[in-house]
């Protein structure tokens, strides 16, 4: 059997706005965030898109040092009961109350390439 390799990303816009792929194989129950890198055979696994909202399971906010500042990283939790790790952007002295609706943003990494972040998303149901 043949390993191949996943092409999509993991990142998908649509028309509700950005949105996250997981994915499971066909015999399991549990989906996963982010979709499995490589699968066997020519079938790729089975793929849902997660968001454009969720809701704030947890967070913490990292203090590297006085130069950088402190930056958070969250789980949110998406329908079907996929929990998603990733970088949240908030305003200093405005982080979101566990339980928040929060939303699925373009964000750069440091080094410049494109990826996702999640963020508060006022007034906003999952």
């Amino acid at each position: 059997m043949m390993i191949n390799k996943r092409s999509k990303s993991h990142i998908v816009e649509t028309q509700e706005g950005l949105t996250l792929l997981a994915s499971r194989k066909e015999d399991h129950l549990d989906w996963q965030f982010p979709p499995a890198e490589f699968f066997l055979g020519e079938t790729p696994d089975q793929e849902i898109l997660l968001g454009p909202k969720g809701v704030l399971y947890t967070y913490s906010i990292v203090h590297v040092d006085r130069e950088r500042g402190p930056y958070a990283l969250a789980m949110v939790d998406f329908e079907p009961g996929v929990r998603a790790f990733g970088p949240m952007l908030y305003e200093e002295g405005k982080e979101p109350s566990l339980g928040a609706t929060m939303q699925v943003v373009h964000h750069n990494l440091p080094d410049g390439s494109a990826d996702y972040a999640f963020q508060e998303a006022a007034g906003a149901t999952p």
